[in-house]
């Protein structure tokens, strides 16, 4: 979890699930906390010691819980995340949702829309799963928040080229939409 704060939810996953968890956190009460009293095992004091950081297996999820909209590298972040992150596995982030006037904030770099976040995990190789808007836990009328679950997809190769045309994957069969 990047932001676990107390390592609450970590500790709640690994109870439920019987997984490890790993976290990363700058504020020293709540590291001490998380590690000392919830079990988590600490990897970083910012999302940038992630790009460091060398797991002993790829991660099955990588969380962010209204910590995304703070960071200011979003580009190094997902690509430290995708590192990390097995193939498969699930991204999930909440955040504020840009498409509400009473989510902004300027003490957020980044304010995201879904279609905004989606720009930008799509251009980091995830693909959205799911995503949703809720109010939680202000009213569940409102549309606060933003919620989006994606998954790493693994690199696709790159299509073979014949005689200066691409070449369909599937057959060798060639047609004009395959022209660069």
């Amino acid at each position: 979890e990047i932001g676990a704060a107390y390592g609450v939810i970590g500790r709640y996953l690994a109870d439920q699930l019987g997984v490890r968890t790993y976290a990363v956190e700058p504020n020293e009460t709540a590291r001490t906390f998380a590690a000392g009293v919830c079990g988590v095992t600490l990897v970083g004091r910012s999302v940038s010691d992630v790009s460091q950081w060398r797991p002993d297996r790829p991660l099955d999820l990588v969380m962010f819980s209204h910590v995304l909209e703070n960071i200011v590298d979003q580009d190094a972040t997902m690509r430290s995340v995708k590192r990390v992150l097995r193939p498969g596995g699930y991204l999930l982030i909440e955040t504020p949702n840009a498409a509400e006037k009473a989510s902004m904030s300027i003490y957020h770099p980044y304010c995201f829309t879904r279609s905004s976040l989606e720009h930008l995990l799509s251009r980091h190789g995830f693909r959205v799963r799911a995503a949703v808007t809720n109010g939680r836990p202000a009213s569940v009328l409102s549309r606060r928040y933003l919620t989006v679950l994606a998954t790493n997809e693994p690199p696709t190769a790159a299509p073979r080229r014949e005689r200066g045309m691409l070449a369909d994957r599937k057959s060798t069969r060639l047609n004009s939409s395959h022209i660069p």
